[in-house]
């Protein structure tokens, strides 16, 4: 089973609907559904606010996610910066991607030129 299908079930089994969720734990329920349909892959702070919203220790949800170590959660938040700068998915400010401009400016700051 994969993780959409075990947050699925247990939202339901904690008697919750998508948009319930939603509001406890501070993520759209948009992006519930695409996680839920395995569309999107969480980040390890969405997984952090989906264990509050569920009432469930953050380690927990973390294993339900295949994270079972913290090795593994080390590797999950360790990216180089010049990769994340490269990818939208890593690098964005109020949810949308940085444009190329701030990325220039934030790599500049970065190596104090």
């Amino acid at each position: 089973m994969e993780f959409g299908e075990k947050l699925k079930q247990l939202r339901k089994d904690n008697g919750y609907g998508v948009n319930q969720l939603a509001i406890q734990s501070g993520v759209s329920a948009s992006q519930i559904s695409r996680i839920e349909n395995n569309k999107r892959k969480p980040k390890i702070d969405t997984l952090r606010k989906l264990a509050k919203g569920l009432r469930i220790p953050e380690g927990d949800m973390f294993k339900l996610a295949g994270i079972s170590n913290d090795e593994q959660l080390n590797d999950k938040l360790s990216f180089d910066i010049e990769e994340a700068l490269d990818n939208d998915d890593y690098m964005t400010y109020g949810g949308r991607p940085l444009t190329d401009d701030e990325k220039k400016l934030l790599t500049k700051i970065l190596r104090d030129d």
